[in-house]
């Protein structure tokens, strides 16, 4: 900008770079390139500012007389692309009370139209609580495997199911202590996959009443999603 000290703020770049790679190709045979950029594009999500990212070349000896050219997003073919992948939530979960028993029914995630299936789903997690809702900090740690009557976050909220059959429908029957009437139960829902990765966008449901089972009630709630991205350049 004319007129603008260098000294003065603005074009800054965090001096770490969030990803790097070795090119090695020349003007006769062109090639794309992978980088991960998922720790931005996740702090981006979360409501950090994008201001977009800055190319660096490091060349490893002496000047690069020729430079190395990147295809712009106005390029008629082989345009940079960001690719997100990540793992959707279940749907249409429904909670139904009995005498000591909660059954829970859900819809597992499909392939979004136009999108290519990258996450293997496996099944899901199931937290519960009583009398109070699961913690919404209480979010099962990607990679790490689970086992029922274990616990997650401050709140110790209980995995009462590990699936990994795709299964539909759980019921409640008193694992890690027992149900007992005239209290209310929280439960929340987590997609996995067969990486052991989580979606920490889920689904809740709880149940109340004189005893579980003559009043009912449930309620749907989703937070985020875990996101993962790559950037292709060319």
């Amino acid at each position: 900008m004319t007129g603008t000290a260098w000294t003065t703020s603005g074009a800054d770049f965090n001096a770490t770079a969030t990803a790097s790679l070795t090119i090695n190709g020349s003007s006769a045979t062109p090639a794309t390139y992978t980088w991960g950029i998922t720790a931005d594009v996740q702090s981006w999500y979360g409501g950090a500012q994008n201001f977009g990212h800055a190319l660096l070349e490091n060349p490893s000896v002496g000047n690069d007389v020729n430079g190395i050219l990147f295809n712009s997003r106005e390029a008629a073919s082989s345009t940079p692309t960001l690719a997100l992948t990540f793992l959707q939530q279940v749907a249409n979960l429904k909670a139904t009370a009995g005498n000591g028993t909660v059954t829970l029914t859900w819809t597992n995630p499909t392939t979004i139209s136009g999108a290519t299936s990258l996450e293997a789903y496996a099944g899901v997690l199931i937290l519960r609580q009583v009398d109070k809702p699961v913690s919404a900090i209480s979010v099962p740690a990607d990679g790490t495997t689970y086992t029922a009557c274990s616990t997650i976050g401050a709140s110790a909220d209980v995995v009462v199911f590990v699936d990994n059959t795709s299964a539909i429908t759980f019921t409640d029957s008193g694992l890690c202590g027992g149900l007992t009437n005239d209290h209310a139960y929280s439960y929340k829902v987590f997609a996995v996959d067969t990486a052991h990765y989580y979606s920490t966008e889920w689904s809740t449901a709880r149940l109340f009443g004189e005893w579980i089972g003559h009043r009912a009630g449930s309620c749907g709630h989703s937070q985020r999603d875990r996101i993962g991205a790559s950037n292709l350049g060319l």
